[in-house]
């Protein structure tokens, strides 16, 4: 790879990106881009090691030393050039900041008690942030003054839903009653040992089946980060089912219809992209999520699919978005699972 110099590009650089890891290489990707921290122009490294990210940042003698040494490791290089947002993790766009304490997120981990957030965690610091900011924009589709009921399905460790309640309370000064529900008892169990310590209001949790959950009304908004394969359709039910005005849900996993579809048969059309195992699984995950978003459409909402996140932060990054109209779409979703030979949990009775 020939050297760059980082300083020759800084009126136009945006991002580098390293990939096709050598042999022996301690990170598989590392992504280069320009950040001004507090005033001072540096650049930001941040290495893919496994299933995490780690960040540092230094200034452009260092950057272009660390270059010239890890370049050799890899075998692409990809210069983005164009207008560079420098403010560093487009804090400024954040409903919580990186400095400022937010006591849920230093008792769950994020932020250390001076209100810094550990390298270790920025992403998840991320995905919190665009999450509630894409929840606050929704949020003008509710046509009330008065508290609003939200649940987050299987909220799991409950950052999420400890997060919003913060957000709406703290940050908002709007009245919400949230419940997080979860099936392991043991994981809740925890999360009530920390809403005793952080005394949260009109906060409950629930550890149940998500099919067996009864609120005493209809619901405001409903919530879902990363619940796992089928455990996505069975939220979304949910919500329809309790009449939830907003929807927001970020799949993951999608093995379902990964099993189902077969490279052969009914679908020998597309055996150039199911022959292969990536492609397979990435098919699998798009018509899992389209279905579903069809599914929503049907039902009498308003659908986005978008990207809540860069690729960059996390590759489960694609969240639906469901506004309640009343309005439903005429699409017939079962003559579209039919035609490749699949039965999505989305369609089943029950």
């Amino acid at each position: 790879m020939p050297k760059i110099t980082l300083g020759s590009l800084s009126s136009d650089f945006v991002k580098i990106v390293l990939s096709g890891a050598k042999s022996g290489a301690a990170a598989h990707k590392i992504i280069i881009r320009p950040v001004e921290i507090k005033g001072v122009r540096q650049i930001q490294v941040e290495e893919f090691v496994g299933p995490q990210a780690f960040h540092k940042n230094m200034d452009i003698a260092a950057a272009e030393k660390y270059l010239g040494r890890v370049s050799k490791n890899f075998a692409n290089v990809n210069i983005t050039r164009g207008t560079a947002n420098l403010s560093h993790d487009r804090e400024k766009d954040y409903a919580f900041k990186d400095g400022v304490v937010i006591p849920p997120l230093v008792r769950l981990g994020i932020m250390d008690e001076s209100g810094r957030v550990f390298k270790s965690k920025m992403d998840k610091f991320i995905q919190i942030n665009n999450f509630i900011s894409i929840l606050g924009d929704a949020v003008r589709d509710i046509k009330t003054d008065g508290r609003l009921t939200i649940v987050d399905f299987c909220c799991g460790k409950s950052y999420l839903t400890f997060v919003v309640q913060y957000y709406f309370e703290h940050i908002l000064n709007r009245p919400v009653h949230i419940t997080g529900i979860d099936s392991k008892s043991d994981v809740i169990k925890n999360c009530g040992d920390i809403k005793r310590e952080l005394v949260c209001d009109n906060l409950d949790l629930v550890a149940d089946d998500i099919n067996n959950f009864q609120p005493a009304g209809k619901i405001d908004i409903a919530l879902s980060l990363h619940a796992c394969d089928i455990a996505t359709d069975a939220v979304l039910k949910k919500a329809v089912a309790l009449g939830a005005t907003v929807i927001l849900a970020v799949p993951c996993c999608h093995k379902q219809l990964a099993k189902q579809i077969r490279p052969s048969g009914q679908n020998s059309e597309l055996d150039f992209i199911l022959k292969y195992g990536l492609l397979r699984e990435r098919f699998a995950a798009i018509l899992t999520d389209a279905l579903r978003a069809e599914w929503l459409a049907a039902n009498g909402y308003k659908v986005d699919v978008l990207e809540f996140v860069d690729f960059d932060n996390s590759p489960k990054n694609v969240m639906i978005r469901a506004i309640r109209t009343g309005k439903k779409s005429n699409a017939d979703i079962s003559k579209i699972a039919k035609e490749f030979n699949v039965q999505p949990e989305i369609l089943k009775e029950g």
